[in-house]
Formats: structure tokens, sequence, C-alpha cells
């Protein structure tokens, strides 16, 4: 933990400042750098720096069994791919590519837009930044902004591993429910497919626009809702599989990615003669894996991805306590309800990617005027 984030963070319980609580013998290497210690607030409240990274989960919430199992199954999950073949390339031309993919996903208009935006920004938050690439990313985007990966999993551990040689990078274990950042703190929050895995997506969203600053932007994207024969297959498997050890739930969902393999190497077109919308089903010609992946269960194949990634990508949709879908409607709601100019959304079968600015003036009880 490098010091400076101390003039970010604060007490996730009362929102106070904290102090660091450590012996001299704790700082390794220059004595910005802090590898093991604690975080205190004048209120009492204690935090561990365990292996260079602030540990701010309230204590209360290590023990809520849902928000530990969902925590849990990430860890599970991006220890099994930064072990194995998955870890993601660096250098410029991986920059490049995630520079199109994010302008292209949600709506500037050129590299060059995006670009000069991020180079504006003080403070961005990666909520939910799994193994920090993107954290990585945004840093290469701008090597003066300050970074934030935030992540309720033990994968902080390998993010501040990967990115602790970039000055500008923080890694930090928290809750997105209960932040340990005080309001207005953050130019832009940065939260991809990670809202829908709290016990409430609007609750969790609303938490991350109280931490802009006024005129600061949040991007995300959530799960879309889907047909009745694909949310009830969807639920039935989650209730039953969250329950079952990792390695237990691993196993089952072989048999799934081995469907999806042999559904897509069969290379069928089914011709849908006509909607049905009470199903969600609708006309036209389709790969027979894509019919049976949206309207009846995910058994996700990508033929470029190991067996490894393809399972994994299965596992976590299949495990997660909380995996909520949700409605363009709602999420257009979520928008308009906090003061935020939607400045691109998109609607896609698997979800719905959104982008808003912070309008008003913020005051201590929200946002008023525009």
């Amino acid at each position: 933990m490098r010091r400076e984030l101390l003039n970010v963070l604060c007490c996730p319980h009362c929102h106070g400042l904290l102090e660091l609580s450590c012996s001299p013998e704790a700082s390794s290497g220059s004595q910005s750098t802090l590898e093991e210690g604690a975080l205190v607030c004048s209120e009492g409240h204690r935090f561990q720096v365990h292996a260079g990274i602030p540990r701010l989960l309230l204590s209360t919430r290590a023990h809520d069994q849902s928000t530990r199992q969902v925590a849990d199954v990430f860890s599970h999950k991006w220890k099994h791919l930064a072990a194995g073949d998955e870890q993601v390339a660096s250098g410029q031309q991986a920059l490049e590519f995630k520079i199109g993919w994010v302008r292209q996903k949600y709506g500037w208009s050129d590299d060059a837009a995006l670009r000069e935006y991020f180079g504006r920004c003080e403070r961005i938050l990666d909520a939910g930044c799994g193994l920090g690439r993107d954290s990585r990313w945004f840093a290469s985007l701008n090597p003066r902004a300050t970074i934030i990966g935030l992540d309720v999993a033990d994968s902080v551990e390998e993010a501040w591993q990967a990115s602790r040689h970039l000055p500008n990078v923080h890694v930090v274990q928290g809750d997105i429910m209960h932040p340990p950042f005080g309001p207005g703190t953050f130019d832009f929050i940065y939260s991809e497919g990670v809202l829908h895995h709290t016990e409430d997506t609007e609750t969790a969203f609303g938490t991350l626009c109280g931490l802009l600053r006024p005129g600061g932007e949040i991007a995300i994207y959530v799960y879309r809702k889907k047909g009745p024969i694909r949310e009830f297959t969807d639920d039935f498997l989650r209730n039953r599989l969250q329950e079952a050890s990792y390695e237990e739930a691993y196993a089952v969902c072989e048999a799934i990615t081995e469907l999806g393999r042999a559904l897509t190497e069969l290379n069928v077109t089914l011709n849908v003669p006509r909607d049905i919308p009470l199903l969600g089903i609708k006309a036209g010609p389709v790969d027979i894996q894509r019919f049976i992946y949206w309207n009846m269960m995910k058994c996700f194949w990508n033929p470029t991805f190991s067996f490894t990634r393809n399972n994994v990508t299965n596992l976590d949709w299949y495990t997660p306590a909380f995996a909520h879908r949700h409605t363009p409607e709602e999420v257009e709601g979520w928008f308009s309800a906090r003061g935020l100019e939607l400045l691109h959304f998109n609607v896609e079968e698997a979800g719905i990617t959104a982008r808003g600015r912070l309008t008003g003036v913020r005051s201590s009880s929200g946002v008023v005027g525009t």
C-alpha cells in the first residue's frame, strides 16, 4: 500500500479519516510503501494492511454468507485463470485493443475522444477489478491519474502483484456496498459485469454514484433479463450449485461446456418461422448452439478459448448466489433517478451497457439542480 492512498480512503463503517498504525519495520523499500500494518479511524474501527493491500471489509460483511459465497466464487475463478494459460497480454497491441473495445462498448466517438477524456481524469475507480487488468489499462491511458482497483475477492492479491510496478495504481480489498471512499471522490467509475453480483444491483449502482464528483461519469454493464425458459434454467442450476464446493460445481459445468462445444461443432442453422413473444424467442435464422444458449440454457463455447476458460465462463454464471438480470427500462430509471445524463445506452441479448454523467450539484442530501 502506498501511503498517498490515505488521501483517498475513509472508514467504511463511519466514513472517518484513517491513520496508519504500524512499526517502522513494516515499510519495505521506500518509506512510502506499507506491506503490513493497520489502518485505524477515530472511532476505533481497525483494518489490516496485509501483503501490501488495505483490507477494508466490514467485519459484519465478512460473515454475510451470500456475500462471502460470491467473493469465494470469484476468488477461485481469478486464481484459476491466473494460474493457467489465461493471463492477459500486455503491451501496446493489447492497450490499443482495449481502447477500441472500451470506446465501442461505452460510446466514445473515436480513440482520440476516449484518450482525451481519460487524460482529464484525476481519480478513476475500477469497481470490481478482478485481476486488475482494466486498472492497468486505465493507468496507461493517463499515468498522472490515481487509479484504484476495488474488489471484495481475494483476487486483489494477484491484481496488486501485477500492478504494483505502476506508481499510479492502487489496489484495495473492499465492498461496493460499503466502499471505503467519501462522496465526490472520483471523476470516472467503471464497473464491468460486477453490480449484478451484489445483493441489490440498483443499491450498488446508487452507492457508486454517490462517489462521483459533479460532472463525473460512471460506466456499467449488467446482465439483461431473458426469456422465461432460460430464466428458469438459470435459477434452477444456480440454486443448487451455489451450495456445492468449487470443485463440485466445476465438474458439473464441464458437462454444460461440453454440450456447448458439441452444439457449436454441429454448425447447424435453425430457421425459426415466427416470433414467440411470450417465450422471448425471435424469428429468423440462428445457429443451433445460439438458439439453445439464448432461449434454453447458457452453454457457453468459444472455439478460440481453452476448455478451462470456457468452463470458467459457465461456472461464474451458474454459481454466484447473486447474479441479477434487469430490463432496459430498469437501468434507464436508475440513471434518471440519480441525476445522471445518459451519454450512451446499448441493449444486447446478453446485457445492458450504459454510461452517464452526473449533471447536478451535490448537497448533503443528494443531487440538486442541473
